[in-house]
């Protein structure tokens, strides 16, 4: 199931203050594929780094990006929700150095396959 899912983002309108950014979840089955928006609200309520999400640079929304999609990738590889809370608070520095600091301005994808060794 982990090649089904991807995460992605683009900026809105070419804006670059934060919160001026979208960011998706997409989940294909059976050919199909579904898009919705990823829920910062969970991430800030665990660690609140920043209002938005952003990414491309060393800073505080992409410390909330990182939780976010970490967070969201634990629940949906089943990862009980303690768990999943701990795991992410403390992976998620590792994971944006690596990965959301370096994603491209404009806009990304990551499959959770790509990164599926921070799930687990």
């Amino acid at each position: 199931m982990d090649d089904k899912i991807v995460y992605a983002g683009q900026r809105k309108d070419g804006n670059d203050a934060v919160g001026f950014q979208d960011v998706f979840v997409e989940v294909t089955v059976d050919g199909i594929t579904e898009r919705s928006a990823l829920n910062p609200l969970p991430s800030r309520q665990l660690w609140n780094h920043s209002a938005g999400f952003d990414w491309g640079y060393v800073g505080s929304g992409p410390a909330q990006l990182a939780l976010a999609i970490l967070l969201d990738a634990m629940r949906r590889c089943g990862v009980p929700t303690q768990r999943a809370k701990q795991l992410a608070i403390e992976r998620h520095q590792l994971f944006k150095r690596l990965h959301v600091e370096r994603f491209e301005h404009e806009g990304w994808r990551l499959k959770l396959a790509d990164f599926i060794t921070f799930v687990h």
